[in-house]
């Protein structure tokens, strides 16, 4: 089960001078910080992944050659979505329709390739610009039998709208810090904001109705969450003397 989502009254706060803070409105793909869960921690360092369009790719293994039973994939978000139990060597058909009957929103925005019983390449497609689907998965291989069953998921492409698309920053991918995040934030598996008091959402409560990132201002670092050294070359971030306040410019 993911940590609920915490909601600040004010939200993340410039520690020096607000009224020259900057913020705008950025799209955010589901599956929280570099697919990590739904929720986006306030504060989070973003980045744009790259100018043109990708799809989000997440491909689950199988291993240990199992030969017979069964498993399940949860899509963790503003709730966990669980498949139904398929076969060991389920179809990548009846695969991808799993994934469809767990996540309704899914339908016409995901393909699944690979080999049956090994490897599913799920790719989030079609309506990416729209939707900003992708996320964490986690599969349950207890039901597996025969063999030495083993399963994982890698995100093996980090899907990106565009120039109005921004992911949690990541120096290894080498995506500038553009920005922070004001409120935390829960999405739905269709990229939407969780409305304010959803019945099984994780915290919706105080759900702000659209994010805002901000884009200049000057923040106490300790508000800040998944900056590191890299962030002061590969973005637009800069210290002060004595290191008590960083800045975006």
């Amino acid at each position: 089960m993911p940590t609920p989502t915490r909601f600040g009254i004010q939200g993340l706060m410039p520690a020096f001078k607000p009224e020259l803070a900057v913020k705008r409105a950025f799209s955010l793909p589901f599956g929280g910080p570099t697919g990590s869960g739904g929720a986006w921690a306030q504060g989070t360092a973003l980045g744009c992944v790259q100018v043109a369009a990708q799809s989000e790719v997440a491909t689950l293994t199988i291993g240990g050659s199992p030969t017979g039973g069964t498993f399940k994939v949860t899509f963790t978000g503003d709730k966990p979505y669980i498949t139904a139990a398929v076969a060991f060597n389920v179809s990548l058909a009846n695969f991808q329709a799993a994934l469809i009957a767990a996540v309704p929103e899914f339908a016409g925005n995901i393909t699944v390739t690979g080999t049956a019983g090994s490897s599913y390449v799920v790719t989030f497609n079609t309506n990416l610009q729209k939707q900003r689907i992708g996320g964490n998965f986690t599969v349950d291989i207890s039901a597996l039998t025969g063999g030495t069953p083993t399963g994982s998921w890698a995100r093996t492409t980090r899907g990106s709208c565009g120039l109005a698309q921004m992911d949690a920053y990541d120096s290894s991918a080498n995506n500038h810090l553009d920005g922070f995040l004001e409120y935390d934030t829960t999405l739905t598996p269709g990229g939407a904001l969780v409305p304010t008091g959803v019945a099984g959402a994780l915290g919706a409560a105080g759900q702000p109705f659209q994010p805002a990132v901000y884009v200049e201002g000057i923040f106490d670092p300790n508000d800040l969450v998944g900056v590191d050294a890299n962030a002061y070359t590969l973005g637009k971030l800069t210290k002060f003397e004595g290191g008590l306040y960083a800045r975006l410019i």
